[in-house]
């Protein structure tokens, strides 16, 4: 994603909140630099949808130039735990 303009960002994270039922985890530079576009993403900026709740958004230990963050997606399961099926 780190290489995307903000407009296909914002139309990823609407296709990712079409088609997910559940939770959403991505990793990418804290600060990323677009050159051929003359654009900079700051990991404040990706287009979070308001539904989504965040579970965490943290740096990374590696490389430290990155974050993590996962949300709960939608109207999703609020836990992997519960429905297990056998």
């Amino acid at each position: 994603m780190h290489e995307m303009r903000k407009d296909t960002l914002k139309y990823y994270f609407g296709q990712v909140e079409r088609v997910t039922k559940g939770y959403f985890y991505f990793k990418q530079w804290k600060v990323s630099v677009i050159p051929y576009e003359n654009t900079i993403i700051g990991e404040q900026e990706y287009p979070i949808p308001q539904g989504w709740k965040r579970l965490y958004h943290r740096n990374c230990v590696f490389p430290s130039t990155f974050f993590e963050a996962m949300y709960l997606v939608g109207n999703s399961p609020r836990s992997v735990y519960d429905r297990i099926d056998t």
